[in-house]
């Protein structure tokens, strides 16, 4: 289903809704020995103007998001 995330393109911003799932962590090396862990925000049901453009999808917990306060489940 990815393929119609892709098909939006890049040359402009897009407003997307979804559900928030969860959060997790991913492990990032940054050409380091030892890993380190960043938070990840989960949402499913990804839609652009009204249409499921992915099942899911995986970000990373920003700040823009923590901003934004508490996501419930």
């Amino acid at each position: 289903m990815r393929e119609k995330l892709k098909a939006i393109g890049t040359d402009k911003r897009h407003t997307f809704t979804g559900v928030f799932q969860g959060v997790g962590l991913k492990k990032n090396f940054h050409g380091r020995v030892n890993a380190f862990y960043l938070p990840t925000i989960l949402f499913s049901a990804v839609a652009c103007e009204g249409r499921v453009v992915t099942e899911h999808l995986w970000c990373n917990y920003t700040k823009q998001f923590s901003d934004v306060g508490e996501l419930n489940w």
